[in-house]
């Protein structure tokens, strides 16, 4: 309780704490948690979870942060709030042959329903669904400044070493015909990351190639349509590539997206003053 011992002049700082907190019953402690907690990708910053922060706290605190309870009410929450994750719920379910592929009413209480058999708790669904359906794993990073529109096809002419080797890893599997400007036979995506600085995290755009036109000394052609916003989680150099960029990235929801370009810019004004400081030392004052 916040006291202030105003009359006399001192000031005592607030007291945040619940001191009853832990004799109460679990139920209890459960409302309270759930009123406060939210699970990864529900708050900014995208990947905060204090359903996961809170399990540190102690055993009981990672007994009560596991329970069903506050996973299936975020699974509920996110399926509201964010299309993607509907879609990835839906599709789950679809592929594990509990629901015809077509019935796109189906509530989200019926999804869930239908999923629970096939996960140990809602936590694991929750994993599942981020880490199977929203996340993107060893994929090719191309790096070029520049604006993308999404659902707007673009050109670009990859000529360096790295993008060469690239464009052919990505079109391996495809027919000859689909490396000559034809069709290609499956979808072929990778990460353009299109701001600068290339550093974790940082919010880039999955495409995918649409036309690819290879020449016979490895450059390409390729027309690139924007399927969605990634935030880059994690940056590798691929072994033997002359410096080609791995990453593993998560899709970024419709809710978070303006939060995230605002943080963006936040650290790339923070870096820019950054580096005009150092150049001001180095140059240091006119005379």
């Amino acid at each position: 309780m916040m006291q202030n011992n105003s009359s006399n002049g001192n000031h005592r700082p607030i007291e945040k704490y619940f001191k009853l907190f832990p004799y109460l019953h679990d139920d209890i402690k459960l409302h309270i948690i759930g009123f406060c907690a939210d699970a990864p990708m529900e708050t900014f910053p995208y990947l905060s979870g204090t359903l996961i922060s809170y399990r540190s706290v102690n055993l009981n605190f990672q007994k009560l942060c596991d329970s069903d309870v506050l996973w299936r009410d975020a699974l509920m929450r996110m399926c509201k709030k964010e299309p993607m994750f509907l879609h990835a719920l839906r599709q789950y379910v679809q592929e594990q042959e509990q629901l015809k592929a077509g019935r796109n009413s189906a509530s989200i209480e019926d999804l869930l329903q239908a999923a629970d058999p096939h996960q140990p708790s809602f936590k694991s669904l929750y994993e599942i669904l981020v880490n199977q359906y929203l996340r993107v794993h060893d994929c090719p990073v191309f790096g070029m400044p520049g604006i993308v529109t999404m659902g707007q096809p673009y050109t670009v002419h990859f000529f360096e070493r790295r993008y060469r080797l690239m464009i052919q890893l990505l079109m391996a599997n495809q027919p000859d015909s689909a490396k000559q400007g034809g069709p290609l036979s499956s979808n072929v995506t990778f990460v353009h990351a299109n701001r600068a600085p290339l550093q974790c995290p940082l919010p880039a755009v999955l495409v995918r190639i649409v036309q690819c036109q290879m020449h016979p000394d490895g450059r390409a052609d390729v027309v690139l349509l924007p399927l969605y916003h990634v935030t880059l989680e994690k940056l590798w150099i691929r072994e033997n590539s002359d410096h080609l960029y791995m990453c593993q990235a998560l899709r970024m929801g419709q809710r978070l997206l303006p939060l995230q370009l605002i943080e963006l810019r936040r650290q790339l004004l923070a870096h820019f003053e950054g580096l005009t400081h150092v150049k001001m030392i180095e140059v240091g004052p006119n005379p």
